[in-house]
């Protein structure tokens, strides 16, 4: 009896093992056909993703333009709402999909205009906010770099 509960223990560890694997580090993922690792996400979830880029991208627009005439209030309020407060309202769904290397750079992207909104909001350097737009620039070409999407 003993070594039934055992097997049935390491088989349900394998199958966790797997799942998490699956979901939390691999995603739904296949070799791209432009080198990138493909992300296979139905056309809902690419609308979603598509829409937050292009909310980084204004985002990137107006702290340029609030950078172009010193206006402080401007940035940060642009950076903010790219920051943490936006990753609400993801579908789960597709956060199973997405592989830890997305998911890394998507958080580490959010986290990055949190920090830019809190420099705009405080000391207000040019020169620190400009060096913060840059990393944040270096994640967005990183990812369009790594990964495309494909429908399911």
């Amino acid at each position: 009896m003993c070594k039934l509960c055992w097997a049935l223990v390491l088989a349900l560890t394998v199958g966790i093992a797997a799942m998490g694997y699956k979901f939390i580090i691999s995603g739904a993922t296949e070799p791209g056909t432009s080198g990138r690792t493909a992300i296979l996400i139905n056309a809902a979830e690419r609308d979603f993703v598509l829409a937050e880029m292009r909310a980084f991208l204004v985002s990137v627009q107006s702290i340029t333009e609030g950078l172009s005439t010193n206006n402080m209030k401007q940035v940060a309020a642009s950076a903010s709402k790219s920051g943490g407060a936006a990753t609400q309202g993801t579908p789960g769904s597709l956060i199973g999909k997405l592989p830890l290397g997305f998911k890394k750079l998507g958080r580490d992207t959010h986290q990055r205009f949190d920090q830019l909104a809190a420099e705009a909001s405080g000391i207000g350097d040019k020169e620190i906010i400009l060096k913060s737009l840059g990393r944040i620039l270096q994640n967005c070409t990183a990812c369009h770099a790594s990964y495309e999407f494909k429908l399911e």
